[in-house]
């Protein structure tokens, strides 16, 4: 079995007055991802030093998460998504001498 991966999420509204409306989406949008099959953990971060200014991690079980039903269904900004500034990576482990 591989090891899971780690799907990093940073973003934050381009406009400040949208925050409100952001966090309240955000929430709700974390549970509805962790309710798919092969989503195992999410959470949320504030940046202390730099931007942008959140960052969302979640452990995803494989790759093949990404094209479900379930996941196709919810991801991206919903309604705020011509209003954030984002990136989307997904990591995988490596050892800590570097790739192998």
């Amino acid at each position: 079995m591989n090891d899971p991966l780690t799907l990093v999420v940073r973003s934050e509204p381009l406009d400040a007055s949208r925050t409100e409306a952001y966090h309240r989406w955000y929430a709700q949008h974390v549970d509805e991802l962790l309710a798919v099959p092969g989503v195992l953990s999410g959470r949320r971060f504030e940046c202390i030093d730099g931007e942008p200014r959140f960052l969302a991690l979640f452990t995803i079980a494989d790759f093949s998460v990404f094209s479900t039903p379930a996941y196709r269904q919810i991801h991206g900004f919903g309604p705020l998504t011509d209003h954030i500034r984002f990136t989307r990576n997904v990591y995988r482990t490596m050892p800590n001498g570097g790739p192998a």
